[in-house]
């Protein structure tokens, strides 16, 4: 059974919390994000193909956004998501305009019993998931997510769910999650992003070291005439077949 987002439900608490952790998360902004770009760069050697391009390509994208944005990409490696924000902009960008910066959805198992992990999670804008788990912490978490792309901040999610198994995404089996958050909020809009390493070939831990990304991006708006369930995987699965036609020209291009 699909969970049903209460409107404006969201308890003053959750705001009180989720503006603290954005201070706190703005004010150690340069701390964290050269720590880990120090990290991807320096010790893991990656780089990103036209990164000053994207970044621009990014703000264009943001200064004409008046909408709720969700962005969308494909999943093959643990730290995808740190990947993503260092292409879309750097520390000082993400520092002037906080809202740049996109909050994560990481499922709460995956890290509830390392300390270090939860706290890394909560200076990098994450509101924890709990799938499958007690409704109500998941209504919960759903509208905190709702209650900050109702106020301009973005969110970064990865429809399909999980890392992809094969290395390419997969149009038949995916998560529907995504489209019941955009029926949810009014207006919203997507922007389809495809990320691969040119070395990868099927999904891991982590890249090579020394991996060069591509990085390309769609802004749609995906809507479904259909109801509850229906509406949610049509939703869904227009999210997951464009990022299937990026997937396509990625490869038809030879990776360049």
């Amino acid at each position: 059974m699909l969970l049903k987002l209460a409107v404006n439900t969201l308890a003053f608490k959750d705001k009180f919390a989720l503006n603290t952790q954005k201070a706190v998360a703005w004010i150690s902004m340069p701390l964290w994000y050269y720590g880990c770009l120090i990290y991807l760069r320096c010790i893991r050697g990656y780089c990103i193909r036209d990164i000053s391009s994207l970044r621009e390509q990014y703000k264009a994208v943001l200064k004409k956004q008046t909408k709720p944005l969700i962005i969308c990409a494909n999943h093959l490696t643990k730290i995808d998501s740190l990947i993503l924000q260092w292409g879309l902009g750097s520390g000082c960008t993400y520092f002037k305009d906080f809202k740049a910066y996109s909050w994560n959805l990481p499922e709460f198992d995956r890290f509830k019993n390392n300390l270090f992990f939860r706290f890394v999670c909560y200076l990098g804008c994450c509101i924890p998931i709990h799938r499958g788990g007690d409704r109500e912490k998941v209504n919960r978490s759903m509208n905190k997510i709702k209650y900050l792309l109702e106020h301009k901040h973005s969110a970064m999610i990865f429809p399909e769910g999980k890392r992809s198994i094969t290395g390419k995404i997969d149009t038949e089996e995916f998560a529907y999650g995504v489209g019941r958050l955009i029926q949810s909020v009014q207006n919203c809009e997507v922007l389809c992003i495809y990320l691969r390493g040119k070395s990868q070939k099927e999904k891991s831990d982590f890249p090579k070291k020394n991996e060069k990304f591509f990085m390309s991006m769609e802004k749609i708006t995906p809507d479904s005439v259909g109801k509850g369930l229906r509406g949610t995987r049509d939703i869904a699965s227009q999210i997951i077949h464009q990022l299937a036609r990026m997937e396509e020209d990625y490869f038809a291009s030879g990776g360049q």
